[in-house]
C-alpha cells in the first residue's frame, strides 16, 4: 500500500510539471512571440475574468502584437485586470498615459 501511494504521488508531480494551464501555455507563446496562439488561449480566459490573460491582452493591444495596435482596447484589457489588483496591468497603464 506504502508502495501504491508513492508511486500515485510520483505520478501527479509528474503530470503537473507536464500538463501546463492554459494561462501558462499562452504565457509561454506570448514569450516566444507566437502571438496567433497567446491570443488563441488568453481570449477565452480573460473573457471568464483571468486578471492575468487581461493583462496580456492589454500589452498584446498597446503594443500591436499579433493584433492591430489599439489602445482603447489595451486601457479596456489593463482596466479589467486593475479591478483585479494586477499591478502590472497598472503599471502599464500609468505608462500609456
Amino acid at each position: 500500500m506504502k508502495k501504491l501511494m508513492l508511486t500515485l504521488a510520483m505520478t501527479l508531480a509528474l503530470a503537473g510539471c507536464i500538463f501546463k494551464t492554459d494561462i501558462e501555455k499562452g504565457i509561454t507563446a506570448y514569450e516566444n512571440k507566437e502571438y496567433a496562439t497567446a491570443l488563441k488561449l488568453f481570449r477565452p480566459l480573460a473573457d471568464d475574468g483571468d486578471p492575468e490573460a487581461q493583462y496580456y491582452l492589454g500589452n498584446m493591444y498597446r503594443n500591436g502584437e499579433g493584433v492591430p495596435t489599439n489602445k482603447a482596447r489595451a486601457v479596456v484589457f489593463y482596466s479589467l485586470a486593475i479591478d483585479q489588483s494586477n499591478a502590472e496591468a497598472q503599471h502599464n497603464l500609468g505608462l500609456m498615459y
